[in-house]
């Protein structure tokens, strides 16, 4: 990942995903800096990537960094409203810093659309499997 962070300097996603890789090491810790700078260029670049900003937001939760984390969370679901994680941590974030009724809201928000998620997941599912099935019978009846 750093090789083509390196060769797509001007990418956003170069950038998020190197810095994902960093922070899957066992030695995160030692390179949270880094982490932290490739995940500030990733939304310099693209103010619209909210995984990004989600990231930046989990990097500065684990550092304990609350007020940051809200940030960078807040950004993240503003830009993204559909992060179903981006609404769990901000709630979580919300709720380390004593504000219970923002918290609630967020992690009602986060339910909400983790079921239409799972709902959508369901349908998904079952329209291919009627999608399998038609195609079964339609090559049945024509090898009759």
């Amino acid at each position: 990942m750093a090789r083509f962070a390196a060769l797509q300097p001007n990418n956003a996603e170069a950038s998020y995903y190197y810095a994902l890789t960093l922070w899957k090491t066992a030695d995160r810790n030692k390179r949270v800096t880094e982490v932290e700078s490739l995940l500030q260029k990733s939304v310099a670049m693209d103010p619209t990537f909210g995984k990004a900003y989600l990231q930046l937001g989990i990097v500065y939760g684990e550092q304990k960094d609350s007020f940051k984390a809200i940030q960078a969370l807040q950004k993240a679901v503003s830009v993204e409203p559909g992060l179903e994680e981006a609404h769990y941590r901000l709630g979580l974030a919300y709720a380390a810093i004593g504000e219970k009724q923002k918290a609630d809201q967020e992690i009602s928000t986060y339910k909400r659309l983790s079921k239409e998620s799972a709902d959508r997941l369901q349908l998904e599912r079952h329209d291919l499997k009627q999608f399998v099935y038609t195609l079964r019978n339609d090559g049945a009846a024509a090898t009759k």
